[in-house]
């Protein structure tokens, strides 16, 4: 169970689907800066491994990132500009 309070991606084994960001103009750099960043988090309702993350890149960009959650490993599905 990930503690996303005190969440530090450097923690975790990251696994970026760099041609789904892509396809919403959300590059892995900006992924990466949210999760470095204060965030919010929600469970997704339709996936119990899943969840929604708001956040910001370092230039101010908001993004919505989905990601899965097995173990060690987080998998940032998709994402898209706010």
């Amino acid at each position: 169970m990930v503690n996303w309070t005190r969440f530090d991606p450097d923690n975790y084994d990251l696994e970026f689907a760099e041609e789904k960001l892509e396809a919403h103009d959300v590059t892995v750099d900006e992924a990466m800066e949210c999760l470095r960043q204060r965030f919010r988090v929600r469970r997704n309702k339709d996936f119990r491994d899943r969840y929604r993350i708001f956040g910001r890149t370092e230039a101010g960009r908001a993004l919505q990132l989905v990601v899965s959650v097995a173990g060690n490993r987080i998998r940032v599905i998709t994402g898209w500009e706010l």
